[in-house]
Order: C-alpha cells, then structure tokens, then sequence
C-alpha cells in the first residue's frame, strides 16, 4: 500500500472510530435523560392520588418531595399539581 493511501486510511479510520465514539456517548445521554424522565413520571403517578385527595399546592408538594430527596423535585410537583394532571372527564 502507497504511504499515501496508507495515511488516508489511517486518517478514515481515526475520524470513524471518533464519530463512534461521539455517537455512543450521545446515546448514552440520551438513555439517561430518558430514564430520568420514566423515574419522574413513577413518582408522579405513584404521589398523584394523595396530592390531589389532600390538595396540595405546588409549593407544599415541592417542599415534601424536597424534604424526602427526591432528585428533579419542583419538575415532579408541577406535573402532578398541574391541570394536565387530572383528566377533565374520568374514564371510570
């Protein structure tokens, strides 16, 4: 193989593995954000009912959901204190 050929393969080469590599570390964050984002909806689904039968607020839920540690506090307290938490007609 000509010095020449050989260096655009080892360059190819190089730049391939680099895009692999960015690539899978891409889908690595991705597949964290998503189960972030599954972890929340648990939570939220799992505390709805009590927060609503107790009408809690916002600021009350956060500050429960902060004093257990829970990680992404005020997002989870938003979801399930909003309007989109409570379907406008029951399906029961």
């Amino acid at each position: 193989m000509p010095a020449r050929a050989y260096t655009l393969f080892v360059s190819l080469s190089r730049t391939v593995r680099f895009a692999a590599a960015t690539a899978s570390s891409a889908l690595r964050m991705h597949r964290t954000h998503l189960r972030e984002l599954l972890r929340d909806a648990d939570i939220a689904y799992a505390i709805g009912p009590a927060i609503q039968s107790r009408k809690l607020t916002f600021a009350e839920t956060r500050d429960a959901l902060i004093a257990l540690a829970v990680p992404r506090a005020a997002g989870i307290a938003g979801v399930v204190t909003s309007n989109y938490a409570q379907p406008a007609h029951p399906l029961s």
